[in-house]
């Protein structure tokens, strides 16, 4: 029952969220003209990947036609949200971040992972990270209580043990 109150409270720490996948062509901020008529090309050709191997410089980007890894809302800078709210696979679009200017093909959406906390992986999980959880305010109380008293070899005495139950547990 423990177990499950946790995982009810921390449900951002299983599973994945809703994420993006797209193929993208970067261009300076001080590149606009060249990053829309990129986009107006990208739209009329057949292929982005033909697009992208013309204008990207980096080749491993040109090889893989732009393509990136599946990412998280706020987890790409560079590229930022925008491709977030793009409707459908295929769609392309310019995107401007602080960093860049982006023309963007929506390869996929992957929806976030819906968790069955039946399940005895998840009861795994959560039973180590509540452990891992409860080790690391161990420790806050350890150094706090350590700090005050001057009684800093037993702390770290102590931190040495809750670091081999740590390597136990893994």
């Amino acid at each position: 029952e423990e177990v499950r109150a946790f995982f009810d409270q921390n449900r951002a720490l299983f599973g994945k969220p809703e994420r993006v996948h797209v193929a993208r062509i970067p261009f300076p901020l001080n590149e606009k003209a060249k990053a829309e008529a990129a986009l107006q090309e990208a739209k009329r050709a057949p292929s982005f990947a033909d697009v992208a191997a013309k204008y990207l410089l980096d080749p491993v980007a040109k090889a893989k036609g732009g393509d990136t890894e599946p990412y998280a809302m706020g987890a790409m800078a560079r590229i930022g949200d925008g491709p977030f709210g793009m409707k459908r696979p295929g769609d392309v679009a310019l995107f401007e971040s602080k960093f860049e200017l982006n023309v963007v093909k929506l390869v996929e959406k992957l929806p976030a992972d819906v968790i069955d906390p039946s399940s005895k992986e998840i009861d795994r999980q959560a039973r180590q990270t509540m452990s891992s959880h409860e080790r690391e305010r161990w420790k806050s109380a350890l150094l706090a209580g350590a700090h005050d008293s001057g009684t800093t070899e037993f702390a770290e005495a102590r931190l040495r043990v809750l670091s081999a139950e740590a390597q136990h547990d893994r």
